[in-house]
């Protein structure tokens, strides 16, 4: 069960169902970009979809083709 009292921990109104990544690693300058698809369960109407993060800058963001508005991060809690 979800301690929520966590704030290391992402909202439980926003459930991951399924995700489609596809990684392009460069060996020689040990350096990944990549692109990710997450299918969502949202069970809650919200304005903030949280995911985690470590080492990553995310350069866009979708959610039905609709563009984000801001991609924020919270290095402390590495979230996104």
């Amino acid at each position: 069960m979800r301690n929520k009292n966590n704030p290391y921990r992402l909202p439980a109104t926003v459930k991951p169902k399924k995700y489609d990544i596809e990684l392009a690693p460069d060996l020689e300058r040990f350096f990944c970009a990549g692109k990710e698809t997450i299918l969502l369960e949202i069970t809650t109407p919200t304005k903030e979809i949280k995911i985690n993060v470590h080492d990553v800058t995310i350069t866009s963001a979708a959610i039905n083709n609709t563009p984000a508005e801001t991609i924020t991060y919270d290095t402390e809690k590495q979230t996104a």
